[in-house]
């Protein structure tokens, strides 16, 4: 099989050929049948034998019964190859399927290959080159090995002072000023009239307690949505949030029935309607139902 399958059928020039609204149905399917094999072929041509092309053609005895006549013309012997013939419409697409396909390949390798180098470059620029400084870099087929750079050694050169000489080049040290937090360290600490508050330990105190609770959604991991976790750093910012949020999961699961998820409770004012008793009153029998809140029960801020 040639290594191009396919080659353009265009429906209007067929249909419209006077050449083949002569031909008979069965003579129709004979000539796609050879021009079908003539692109098969890795030279595009046909054996100029009739005996051959009537097998080909699959007309058989019809080849020799006036078929032969009628698509003969259409293959006349081809122009550089002795005892082939061929159809020289179809050479000519070949030629230019041949060339686009150059082309395109042609093409492809040298888009590939100004990918790779700006890759490289943009590599190289930011110094986020990865692997041995020696490992060889292609570069457009071309193989290019760095040479290791020697230390200059006027520049390495040092004086050393002498055995009775003090070396007074030498720096007195200087005390070290105290450590301060980092930025990072800082965005955990919370600090307000109660003191300092580790974010990350409240942060997991809360959904261990969450987790613990019944009648809610629980939340999947032992971990924080950044989403969750933004919202939990507000409401820890607020004193009272912090006093009635442990009364408010006291109270769950909630009379009505209705499980809340994380993303409610940390809405602004949902512990206030939970403690208010908005969610008490019951589907059953109207009749509050034991919750197990417990208003004098001492607080546990978080």
């Amino acid at each position: 099989m040639a290594k191009d399958p396919a080659f353009p059928w265009y429906a209007s020039d067929w249909l419209g050929s006077n050449t083949r609204a002569i031909l008979s149905l069965e003579q129709q399917g004979a000539y796609m049948n050879l021009l079908c094999r003539q692109w098969s072929d890795k030279t595009c041509s046909l054996p100029d034998d009739d005996a051959v092309l009537a097998r080909l053609s699959e007309l058989n005895e019809g080849w020799l019964k006036g078929g032969s006549e009628m698509l003969r013309p259409k293959f006349p012997p081809h122009p550089t190859l002795e005892g082939r013939v061929a159809n020289p419409r179809l050479l000519e697409l070949r030629a230019e399927r041949s060339e686009w396909r150059s082309k395109s390949a042609a093409g492809g390798r040298k888009s590939g290959r100004t990918r790779r180098l700006k890759a490289y470059a943009s590599k190289t620029s930011d110094g986020s080159t990865s692997g041995n400084e020696n490992e060889p870099i292609t570069k457009g087929g071309s193989t290019t090995v760095p040479t290791k750079r020697e230390p200059n050694v006027n520049q390495t050169r040092t004086t050393t002072p002498t055995k009775h000489e003090p070396n007074t080049n030498t720096p007195s040290p200087s005390p070290s000023p105290s450590p301060s937090p980092s930025p990072s360290e800082e965005k955990y600490i919370l600090s307000d009239d109660a003191g300092e508050i580790d974010l990350l330990e409240a942060e997991q105190k809360f959904v261990e307690r969450w987790n613990a609770t019944s009648g809610v959604v629980k939340n999947r991991g032992s971990i924080l949505t950044a989403t969750r976790r933004e919202h939990f750093r507000a409401r820890m910012k607020d004193q009272d949030w912090r006093d009635s949020i442990q009364a408010a999961l006291d109270k769950c699961p909630l009379n009505c029935g209705w499980r809340p998820d994380m993303d409610w409770i940390l809405k602004p004012g949902s512990l206030g309607r939970i403690l208010e008793g908005k969610y008490d009153w019951s589907k059953t029998d109207g009749k509050p139902k034991t919750s197990g809140y417990d208003p004098d029960r001492p607080v546990t801020p978080i």
